[in-house]
């Protein structure tokens, strides 16, 4: 878990920001997002698949709840690239992401899948929650991804 400890080290700062409710600062916040993902993209290029399938559980225990808080941010820019960053992790750990990540959490409220979908239901006066267009074609092709990869597990299996 060296590996890791050196990953959390370098995101621990990164990750004080987005946790921060304080730092309004929508650069601050994007500059982190980029170097977050910077980090993660840099230790997929240089880990095996023992250390990928570990990084499920450094992703839940520090990157999980700050990513999905920004899922509803107010800055469309940091919602958008938190779907990118999911679907760099989507690429590099294929089924790891169903397994381990999106699906482990079973409660609604802290459920990636849940919070994704529920951006693109309507509120109660028939308003859909995500107004933006490309946040909601964002969030559609990330789950048209993961579901797709499903299916194809599932028609695979014996």
């Amino acid at each position: 878990m060296k590996i890791y400890d050196s990953l959390h080290k370098t995101i621990n700062d990164h990750l004080h920001i987005l946790n921060d409710r304080k730092v309004l600062d929508r650069e601050k916040k994007m500059n982190s997002l980029n170097n977050i993902y910077d980090m993660i993209s840099n230790f997929f290029n240089s880990s095996n698949n023992e250390e990928k399938e570990n990084f499920c559980t450094f992703f839940l225990e520090n990157l999980y709840d700050p990513l999905n808080i920004l899922i509803n941010d107010e800055f469309d820019e940091c919602r958008i690239f938190v779907l990118k960053i999911y679907f760099l992790i989507e690429k590099n750990l294929n089924n790891l992401l169903l397994d381990n990540i999106l699906f482990k959490k079973l409660k609604n409220e802290d459920n990636f899948v849940f919070i994704c979908t529920s951006r693109l239901k309507e509120d109660e006066n028939n308003k859909i929650i995500e107004e933006k267009e490309d946040i909601r074609l964002k969030i559609v092709q990330f789950l048209y991804t993961i579901l797709s990869r499903h299916k194809n597990i599932f028609i695979n299996s014996p």
